[in-house]
């Protein structure tokens, strides 16, 4: 009898048991509406998917309402919001979806969504509408819960019961206010002409704008806070060419635009010769060229050259001769009548080389690259400006007469940034891919100077395509070519 007793028992919990395994089982097969989650810091975007999953009752209609924390988020861009146009929509429908999203009532921190399938069948799962939030500027540190509520769900049989499906929340964990401070870009070359650019502030202090060169070079608006613009103004430059520099402050950080202007020097058909300005990080090989432009004709000239603390020459000093091969510069076949340049005696050290170009015996009428420099980046600050001195010894013609022309100074400006990093985390991953796209779409997004990723000195879709054939295993060199 006891035995009989004991065996009824435990035949009792094996079924009990299973009972909660099998519900357990189907209820990991139920229909399900998640909310997606993320982690950000104050000033940041973020995208939150809204997902169904497990759709085998063949949805036809879905109406629900998402409720956000409003002391932590909000809308991006809301102030561009058009009812029926879907651009300025702060949300995105899902690419594969077949359902209509007519939105109704729109708040400032809810939305509700009608979903009706034109065919009055659905079957898929995936995300159904992603929302394009915001962390507001000054959020605490926590957790941003956003819900979801639903009048109706239903198929072809009818509305569906609340206990025929699941509905799980979702958050943005919110890191706190991190100050930062960014400008991009955060150098200029304007012409002699004079004009205006703008470069973006990414900021979540207040910060201030100053130019050390104000008789010529102006910033507006002279403060802000959080992120914004400024305009810098540069005026018509009929002299030599010149720099300035706009500095941006704000709660211990600094950030500063370099501003390069050419010279006129006169008459806009001088002869000219132009150092050509590049930029690269520390330790990184570089090639400047010296352009020559408006040649009414020359037949010889002498350029003194001097680099600035923190480049040298690219060269083995054991190895340097007069073999044209080992020297840390090479002439050009652009200034056709002109032989490769030829340094003098001692006319060469670490830093300086005089060069003497001369023809044979008739003038040059060409215009081009006259000698390109190979220099190495020996300084290991960051964002500095090292500055290429050139000074004309002579220049005259084939009646030996003296050729007037002005001088344009360059630079080399060095930065630490590692090339195709976009987002600034020290690593090029898939990560600056999806930065850079945000960006170049449009999106209020931070870019790092590493997201010129070919290195020229502009972000644009060159420097996507080079990520992106980098990304995929494509035998690319991110950053402009080195030797």
């Amino acid at each position: 009898m006891k035995r009989f007793i004991s065996y009824i028992i435990t035949l009792g919990l094996i079924i009990i048991v299973s009972s909660f395994v099998v519900s357990a089982m189907a209820a990991s097969d139920d229909l399900t509406f998640t909310v997606g989650s993320a982690t950000a810091q104050a000033g940041e975007d973020v995208l939150i998917p809204i997902t169904v999953k497990n759709n085998s009752d063949a949805l036809d209609i879905i109406a629900l309402t998402v409720t956000f924390d409003s002391t932590r988020l909000e809308w991006q861009d809301l102030g561009t919001y058009v009812p029926g146009n879907s651009a300025t929509h702060p949300w995105t429908h899902g690419g594969f979806i077949q359902f209509l999203a007519n939105p109704g009532v729109l708040g400032t921190n809810s939305v509700t969504y009608y979903f009706m399938d034109q065919n009055g069948v659905y079957v898929e799962s995936g995300t159904l509408v992603s929302l394009k939030l915001r962390v507001i500027n000054d959020a605490p540190a926590g957790d941003a819960v956003i819900t979801l509520s639903f009048t109706s769900v239903g198929d072809s049989r009818g509305p569906l019961n609340s206990s025929q499906y699941n509905n799980e929340a979702g958050k943005v964990t919110v890191g706190g206010s991190a100050q930062y401070l960014a400008l991009s870009p955060n150098s200029w070359h304007p012409t002699a002409a004079g004009g205006s650019t703008t470069t973006s502030v990414m900021s979540n202090i207040a910060w201030s704008a100053s130019s050390n060169a104000e008789s010529w070079l102006t910033v507006s608006p002279a403060s802000g806070s959080n992120n914004g613009s400024l305009t810098l103004t540069a005026q018509a430059n009929t002299g030599t060419s010149r720099t300035g520099i706009i500095t941006v402050t704000g709660d211990g950080f600094t950030q500063t635009v370099s501003v390069n202007q050419d010279g006129d020097g006169g008459s806009q058909d001088t002869l000219t010769f132009t150092v050509v300005s590049k930029k690269a990080r520390s330790g990184e090989y570089v090639e400047v060229p010296i352009m020559v432009s408006n040649n009414p004709g020359f037949s010889s000239v002498r350029l003194n050259i001097t680099l600035g603390s923190g480049l040298e020459w690219n060269y083995d000093p054991l190895d340097y001769t007069n073999n044209q091969s080992t020297w840390p510069f090479t002439g050009s076949s652009e200034v056709l009548a002109v032989t490769t340049a030829r340094p003098t005696g001692s006319n060469f050290t670490s830093s300086y080389v005089s060069l003497m170009f001369p023809s044979n015996m008739e003038n040059t009428y060409g215009n081009g690259v006259l000698v390109t420099l190979k220099l190495k980046i020996s300084s290991t600050e960051d964002s500095v400006e090292i500055p290429i001195t050139v000074d004309v010894n002579q220049c005259f013609d084939e009646n030996d007469q003296d050729v007037p022309y002005k001088i344009i100074s360059g630079s080399v400006s060095v930065y630490t940034f590692v090339y195709g990093d976009a987002n600034g985390d020290g690593i090029v991953d898939d990560r600056d891919y999806q930065r850079l796209l945000q960006f170049l779409n449009g999106w209020i997004v931070e870019i790092h100077p590493g997201a010129d990723a070919n290195g020229d000195g502009v972000v644009d879709d060159r420097d996507y395509q080079r990520l992106l054939q980098y990304l995929n295993g494509w035998p690319v060199v991110l950053g402009p070519s080195s030797k």
